[in-house]
């Protein structure tokens, strides 16, 4: 290793020690990140429109205010028409599902009974026995959670009303922002440091604004779809698609199971229909939508996407799944950054 300790100076260690403190204080706190990590969010995605209304001499405050006009405005109509359906679908849903569960449990106890009358050694019955146990509990378990996940979610209305108003104050101060954490790097170091942000910048902002556009393309024709095939909750199952397609390669399984399943408990044929519905929107996001929106990937191998799609997957649930890619792809700079700084000396 031809890294050189003496190089590292106090100004430096001292640095470390601080950025390492504060990673533990946001780990420590990270039960109230929620709203924050929203309006960065929020600001990525706004701040384009706020740029492009400043090349037309519009002061940045007045182009703040006028996007987020524009996008309440936008977010009032859709809700005045969407959230009592969003609501009803899902009231009716919670009703639901005690017959869906009981549905569930004839069609698991008839495939069971018809199972007894194969011959079969005694070891792998038992086997096999423990396992449709197994599954059963876990699809009603699930089936079961899946209207306090949904009502969990409206419980986080905190957070949805503090987001914007601390993304306002992201957008508002950025430049000055900008020029506080500017200013923390050594002149020695700033030039390439700001080239790395650049890339990790580049990166988030395709993943963010780029899946977040594709993931509402999919939702609403995974919606309109289900709707005219008669589908129940159309517009309830095209929100849950377009979230979980953000997640690469298996997002629109995930997305499309609840629809499937659904659908079973009334018809094969309309389970059928569910099935081409979400195939023909994948196959339209996948070679139409995805290459324009999102243009190349995010540099990683799918091999390795896969991997921490299933190690996110494993540590945070949908979450994890949710954030794997883009923060693999953050590391990936930072460590092939660190990885050159280190043969270097």
């Amino acid at each position: 290793m031809r890294l050189n300790f003496k190089q590292f100076t106090l100004r430096k260690i001292v640095l470390f020690l601080i950025f390492f403190l504060l990673v533990f204080l946001l780990y420590s706190v990270r039960g109230i990140l929620l709203p924050f990590i929203l309006a960065i969010i929020i600001a990525y995605v706004l701040n384009p429109f706020v740029e492009k209304l400043e090349q037309y001499k519009i002061r940045r405050i007045f182009g703040i205010i006028i996007v987020y006009i524009a996008v309440f405005g936008i977010l009032l109509v859709a809700g005045y028409y969407g959230f009592p359906v969003i609501i009803k679908q899902i009231t009716s849903l919670g009703e639901t599902i005690p017959t869906y569960t009981s549905q569930i449990q004839q069609i698991l106890n008839s495939f069971y009974r018809n199972y007894k009358n194969f011959s079969i050694p005694v070891s792998l019955r038992e086997s096999i026995d423990r396992n449709l146990l197994v599954i059963q509990k876990t699809i009603i378990s699930h089936l079961s959670s899946v209207v306090s996940i949904l009502f969990g979610i409206f419980s986080r209305i905190f957070s949805i009303i503090v987001a914007p108003i601390l993304a306002f104050y992201l957008l508002k101060d950025k430049e000055e922002i900008c020029q506080i954490i500017v200013k923390t790097i050594p002149l020695s170091n700033r030039s390439e440091l700001l080239q790395l942000w650049e890339e990790i910048d580049t990166v988030l902002t395709k993943f963010i604004r780029g899946h977040l556009t594709v993931a509402f393309i999919v939702g609403a024709g995974t919606a309109v779809g289900l709707s005219i095939i008669g589908m129940d909750y159309p517009l309830l199952l095209g929100i849950i698609t377009g979230l979980t397609n953000i997640i690469p390669y298996f997002g629109p399984i995930i997305g499309g199971i609840p629809a499937v399943l659904l659908a079973l408990l009334k018809s094969q044929t309309l389970a059928f229909y569910v099935i081409i519905v979400i195939v023909v929107v994948q196959q339209l996001e996948s070679n139409f939508i995805s290459p324009r929106v999102l243009g190349s990937s995010v540099g990683l191998h799918p091999l390795l996407v896969i991997f921490v799609l299933l190690a996110g997957g494993e540590i945070w649930g949908i979450v994890g799944m949710l954030v794997a890619v883009p923060l693999t792809a953050v590391l990936k700079i930072l460590i092939v950054y660190i990885f050159a700084k280190v043969t270097s000396n």
